[in-house]
């Protein structure tokens, strides 16, 4: 649980990250880092919002990842074990 939290709080600071990049690089007033538009808002809602998505999306992939190569363990354990007559 902890590293999912940490995975959740690094998604979060990276999102706002890029979406503070975003606006002091590409949006009018170029330079600065004031959010005042609708539009601008949206833009940083939508980092957000696609972070979190993104990090929970690789969290799943994680999981059943360490749940493939756990059980691939067990059968190659199970295949190995001695006095087994079973081809």
């Amino acid at each position: 649980m902890v590293v999912h939290q940490a995975g959740l709080r690094l998604a979060l600071y990276i999102a706002v990250l890029c979406a503070l990049s975003f606006d002091y690089f590409f949006l009018l007033p170029y330079h600065t880092l004031r959010i005042a538009g609708a539009q601008e808002w949206v833009a940083m809602v939508s980092f957000v919002a696609s972070c979190v998505v993104v990090e929970r999306v690789a969290e799943l992939a994680r999981r059943q990842t360490r749940q493939a190569n756990s059980a691939g363990r067990r059968r190659a354990a199970l295949r190995a074990e001695p006095g087994d007559d079973a081809p």
